[in-house]
């Protein structure tokens, strides 16, 4: 995973720490996912009471995904894998963190799940704080 930017000038590092913070500045919550000790990805979530789920998984500074399904329940880990995508963009960290945060916020509050993440069950080495 290539967040370091060692290739990178510190005005280039401090905007992608800067965006990566934004995320939870928006109350998603960040985990590693960790193989041997080894961090391959950070995933970033927010679960919504109205049943949608913001992801963002950042795999190397120019290879991030995201998306928003609806019909997640935060409490039920069953559900993860039956949501509908409602909405998905690929690209660099600065790029796709801009077009998550512009999204409309759907119906609801933000659910924090930190400590109980239905995520970490789902996910093979996924680390929460």
């Amino acid at each position: 995973m290539d967040l370091a930017v060692d290739d990178a000038d510190a005005r280039e590092r401090e905007e992608l720490t800067a965006h990566l913070k934004y995320l939870v500045d928006r109350g998603f919550e960040g985990v590693p996912v960790t193989d041997d000790g080894e961090i391959e990805a950070l995933v970033y979530h927010r679960f919504w009471s109205s049943g949608a789920l913001d992801v963002v998984v950042v795999v190397d500074r120019n290879d991030v995904d995201a998306l928003r399904a609806s019909g997640v329940d935060p409490r039920n880990p069953a559900t993860l894998g039956s949501g509908t995508v409602e909405w998905r963009t690929s690209g660099s960290v600065i790029d796709v963190v801009a077009a998550m945060l512009a999204r409309p916020a759907p119906d609801g509050v933000p659910i924090r799940t930190t400590g109980s993440s239905p995520l970490v069950p789902a996910c093979r080495g996924l680390w929460t704080p």
